[in-house]
């Protein structure tokens, strides 16, 4: 019996070290979660502080600046037992050398209590300035231009969306024997005498202006990126490009040439002789490489990215021609939905013409300039247009449908890693 009462103790010795090892895995387990959680609540938090500043217009300094300061408001700061790390932009990701967002790692070194510690626990968060979807199908920002919307002989129709003109102009809206069909019209202004009765449903006058959506958007860095160009590219064979800096422009002007687009960002300036900016004409082709990917095609002068100066050289785009284009946004980053941007330092108009074959979606932002539609017909894209002015001329129709995801819509702030 003694034996046996013996074996009872340690066994009992047993369960209870098997106990107490439980209960103190459990607490330092808990106490992990805890510090893992309100470390994680922390680092969101300051990363949507410095996506807020970035949606702002505020530089990359001053989004990591803010995105410390709320760290710190929340009990955090960097110091022994705690590394708060915030780049500006992001150094790891999908986002990474990304302008428009902001990325915070914090790693605390949390002390339990049954087991030797400390223990460090890791979080990151990332959060930027990222599209919206919403907005509006043609946006023309000019403050007080006449005819800062023209429709010709031809019609322009809208679905999914509507049209918003901020002119203050008594003629802000121009139409010649023409029609607007839109889920609506909105204009600040008026509209050009004896026109109102060729929009359907009637235009809102009087409307609030709307603010440029894009209005802080920066242009891409090109630091780092590869110059495809140091003179132009004049194509005049098929030919598979790359993302990159094409100095002197790109310009595929005969027919049957195929230009296919590998997904990423080109950049196009002047060269030191030829401005082709990104030129298709003579029923060319310019396709995408595959079903996923897109691209953003921005024209800018020739400083870029230094200063403009008084007035710029600028390139800028010109889709002439019957054959196809097929063209198509990022669907992540800072250009996500947006196809075609043109330097705000750059007012020269945007041409479209031609166009009986294209597949555009996305945004076309030009802030400076006009989007001018011309010589087509029975054009129908899945587009956005924010412009200074939207002019089609002659017969030239246009049906966009509009869908959210196909265009950059607008900025919010958001958290995205």
């Amino acid at each position: 019996m003694r034996a046996e009462g013996g074996q009872a103790i340690v066994l009992i010795a047993i369960v209870m070290a098997g106990l107490t090892l439980g209960v103190g895995l459990a607490a330092d387990t808990g106490e992990l979660y805890v510090a893992r959680r309100a470390a994680q609540t922390a680092a969101d938090s300051a990363a949507w502080a410095g996506a807020v500043v970035l949606l702002g217009g505020g530089t990359q300094a001053a989004a990591a600046a803010a995105a410390t300061a709320d760290a710190t408001r929340n009990g955090l700061t960097a110091g022994p037992g705690t590394t708060i790390t915030v780049s500006a932009p992001p150094s790891s990701g999908t986002y990474a050398g990304d302008g428009s967002f902001v990325e915070v790692n914090i790693v605390r070194q949390v002390t339990t209590r049954f087991f030797p510690g400390p223990r460090p626990v890791s979080v990151r968060s990332v959060g930027g300035a990222t599209r919206s979807g919403a907005g509006h199908a043609i946006l023309a920002t000019h403050a007080s231009s006449a005819d800062a919307l023209i429709v010709g002989s031809g019609t322009l129709a809208v679905t999914g969306s509507g049209i918003q003109v901020n002119s203050t102009s008594t003629s802000a809206i121009n139409i010649g024997s023409g029609n607007i069909a839109s889920t609506y019209t909105n204009v600040r202004g008026n509209v050009a005498a004896g026109d109102a009765g060729k929009i359907s449903p009637t235009a809102t006058t009087g409307a609030a202006v709307v603010a440029d959506p894009f209005l802080n958007l920066p242009g891409p860095a090109t630091t780092g990126m590869p110059v495809r160009a140091t003179d132009g590219l004049n194509i005049s064979a098929s030919v598979t490009l790359d993302p990159g800096l094409y100095i002197g422009g790109i310009n595929v002007r005969l027919n049957p040439t195929v230009v296919t687009l590998n997904p990423g960002i080109y950049v196009v300036r002047p060269g030191p002789t030829n401005n082709f900016g990104f030129t298709v004409s003579n029923n060319a082709q310019v396709r995408m490489a595959a079903a996923t990917g897109g691209v953003l095609i921005f024209a800018t002068h020739t400083s870029y990215p230094g200063a403009a100066g008084g007035s710029p050289t600028c390139a800028t785009v010109d889709l002439n021609s019957g054959g196809l284009i097929v063209l198509r946004p990022q669907t992540v980053g800072s250009y996500a939905g947006m196809t075609i941007y043109l330097d705000r330092s750059c007012t020269t108009t945007v041409q479209f013409r031609g166009g009986g074959n294209w597949t555009l979606n996305g945004t076309v932002y030009l802030p400076s300039a006009t989007f001018s539609l011309g010589g087509t017909s029975g054009v129908a894209q899945n587009i956005q247009i924010v412009a200074q002015r939207v002019a089609l001329s002659g017969t030239s129709s246009l049906t966009i449908a509009y869908t959210n995801t196909n265009v950059s819509g607008g900025r919010v702030p958001a958290l995205v890693e």
